[in-house]
């Protein structure tokens, strides 16, 4: 892909304002290392292939989309993908702190420096000077460097969790970067809601892949494999078959299904009983769901 081109700041028409509200401390403040690592993969894990597999086409598209409700697995999904993948992954686990331009962008260029550790500090200085210029000049020279780089490898930037940021300058940005990625860069966004990203255009332009809860729904086949490793036991394909369908495959409502379990002696009898009043599934509907609505 061609590099893109610097522009002048009298030819940008600014599309992109830089904010000014809740600057960032600067260039030098200390970022949690813990934001920029995948999550730790669960010791019990139930291998996905089939969603590992649409996984790896991010890698003939710019954007690959997880866009799901809370407990569905799109973060567990995605650490065991980059425990497994061949290629340097930058990661950020976003915050609510991150719903500020300046601050997103420094985490997403130190995450992009653990990858590649030449690029990214002309940007960051300009992100950071007294009279920052339009941030479209600053991501043009980011992107810039990122195509400049001698036989580049294929670079995987993780956003996780970016419901949190609504911050318009934010969707700004981030959509210029995804419309002038080199082509060894590829952004990978897990979401409970649909960003405010110009998504239907690039379903037409074929750059988008997406994953949705029907797709992170567990089978009946990964359901018996996950109750088997939760539970030490094999459950009779009836039960499992029931508690499959009560849950929709919703891997948070199989969880708690477990976790009940392990204090019964009668599993048959808590199956049949199972259902969406079950106070652990009650109480994480409304810490993880209720409570994170406006």
């Amino acid at each position: 892909m061609t590099n893109v081109k610097l522009l002048p700041a009298e030819m940008s028409n600014e599309p992109i304002r830089h904010p000014t509200h809740h600057s960032f401390a600067g260039p030098q403040a200390v970022l949690l290392e813990t934001k920029l690592v995948p999550p730790r993969v669960p010791a019990a894990l139930v291998a996905r292939n089939r969603l590992l597999r649409n996984l790896d086409a991010a890698l003939s598209h710019r954007l690959t989309l997880l866009s799901a409700a809370a407990g569905w697995g799109k973060t567990t999904l995605l650490s065991a993908w980059a425990t497994e993948h061949p290629h340097p992954l930058a990661w950020v686990s976003l915050d609510e702190l991150d719903n500020d331009a300046t601050r997103f962008w420094t985490v997403v260029i130190t995450a992009l420096r653990t990858c590649v550790p030449t690029v990214g500090t002309l940007a960051l200085a300009m992100l950071h000077s007294p009279e920052p210029p339009p941030l479209t000049i600053i991501l043009t020279v980011l992107l810039n460097e990122l195509g400049a780089v001698s036989e580049p490898e294929i670079i995987l930037l993780v956003l996780d969790d970016y419901h949190l940021i609504d911050d318009p300058a934010i969707h700004e940005g981030l959509t210029f970067l995804i419309d002038q990625l080199p082509a060894h860069l590829h952004v990978v966004l897990a979401t409970r809601v649909d960003p405010e990203l110009p998504l239907s255009r690039w379903r037409v332009r074929t750059e988008i892949v997406e994953i949705r809860a029907a797709d992170l729904r567990f089978t009946a086949a990964e359901a018996a494999t996950f109750f088997t490793q939760a539970l030490d036991d094999v459950l009779a394909d009836d039960d499992v078959r029931l508690l499959e369908q009560r849950t929709e495959g919703w891997v948070a409502g199989l969880q708690l299904a477990a976790l009940a379990m392990r204090q019964r002696t009668d599993r048959p009898a808590f199956v049949r009983m199972f259902a969406g009043s079950h106070r652990y599934l009650l109480d994480y509907v409304q810490e993880e769901i209720l409570q994170r609505q406006p």
